[in-house]
């Protein structure tokens, strides 16, 4: 067997000769980077990302500050709010409260004479119904008569 030895093209540093591929020559030193331009370079470029990342971190601060102020406010509102939450249940209650007691009271005594009294005067009669904010009695008479749980002194 013979071997059949083929002529190439090879890279630029053959200057366009046919031959055997050649290796590749070494840059000479001078063309390869100094270390000090290498590290000047790389200096630079951190210094370009760490002007980059510094701008950031400012611009996120003062977003947080924004937010934090806003944040107070919020909670100095949702306080305030609080209170006067506080105080119109209160009124309400102040309100409320005793009727729903006397409200109760008179559901539990549904069907049975009574005697309820008004600053109008008293009523007795055999309490019918007992509405949000009125009861009906059924007077002996045999009248009807409304009364707002509100306008009601007493009950016997």
């Amino acid at each position: 067997m013979h071997m059949v030895k083929k002529r190439l093209r090879t890279a630029s540093c053959c200057k366009g000769r046919w031959k055997k591929p050649c290796k590749k020559k070494k840059p000479s030193r001078l063309r390869r980077p100094s270390l000090l331009i290498r590290f000047n370079a790389l200096r630079s470029r951190f210094l370009r990302y760490a002007g980059q990342i510094n701008r950031r971190i400012r611009i996120l601060t003062a977003r947080i500050s924004r937010v934090s102020n806003e944040t107070d406010q919020l909670q100095s509102q949702v306080i305030r709010l609080e209170r006067q939450v506080n105080l119109l249940a209160a009124e309400v209650n102040a309100l409320v409260g005793p009727t729903q007691s006397a409200r109760a009271l008179l559901q539990a005594r549904t069907g049975t004479t009574a005697t309820i009294e008004t600053n109008a005067g008293s009523i007795s009669g055999t309490i019918v119904a007992v509405g949000i904010d009125f009861v009906q009695i059924l007077e002996p008479t045999g009248d009807i008569v409304l009364i707002p749980i509100s306008s009601i002194t007493a009950i016997i």
